[in-house]
């Protein structure tokens, strides 16, 4: 988790102390990058045990985001991100978005690692319709806009996480790059060729 965190670090794909990462243990407890501290600079003593309890057991204090990263992490996920992406979180703000297919994929690469990504309404941080919106996506959504606060990825493993989030980022950034240039996303038979199959 501190690798992958470090990665979006290095690569800028966080905006200013946004963004945290998150998986669920097998015995139900839960590891987060810690609060108010960049992503890149969680390293393996920093990141906070929740117990199944909901008490913390070790490293540092735990991201504000746990509720929400809770939410997320049902049957076969076990790991995501919320990270304010700057080319995803811009588009969040230009809107309008489609709930239900928010970041069409312009590539094989992106249709593989993200699939539809959906969009939730604003929300302010800490609002309960947040939480529940995420808890009430289909077992299948790796990848859901929130606007004005950015990207909510989810996978079977961190890896699979970060491989989402560098994708969706990659497919705005490409997105407002030819906005009025005709690209057109894949469609139909040809975008379900690449589309993720969901964990098991």
């Amino acid at each position: 988790m501190a690798a992958a965190a470090a990665t979006l670090g290095r690569l800028g794909a966080v905006l200013g102390q946004g963004g945290s990462l998150a998986a669920r243990l097998g015995d139900g407890a839960v590891l987060i990058t810690p609060e108010a501290a960049p992503l890149a600079a969680a390293g393996p003593d920093a990141i906070a045990r929740i117990g199944v309890a909901c008490g913390h057991e070790r490293g540092d204090l735990p991201s504000s985001d746990l509720d929400l990263h809770r939410a997320g992490l049902c049957g076969p996920w076990t790991a995501s991100a919320l990270v304010a992406t700057p080319h995803a979180l811009a588009l969040s703000l230009i809107g309008p978005l489609d709930p239900q297919d928010a970041l069409p994929p312009l590539t094989p690469a992106g249709a593989r690692a993200h699939g539809a990504v959906r969009a939730l309404p604003y929300h302010r941080p800490g609002a309960p319709g947040l939480q529940a919106g995420i808890a009430a996506l289909a077992p299948t959504v790796r990848a859901l806009l929130l606007p004005r606060l950015g990207l909510f990825a989810r996978g079977p493993d961190i890896a699979s996480v970060l491989a989402t989030v560098l994708e969706v980022e990659a497919t705005a950034r490409l997105t407002r790059l030819t906005d009025g240039h005709g690209a057109k996303p894949l469609r139909g038979a040809e975008r379900a060729l690449f589309e993720p199959a969901p964990p098991r």
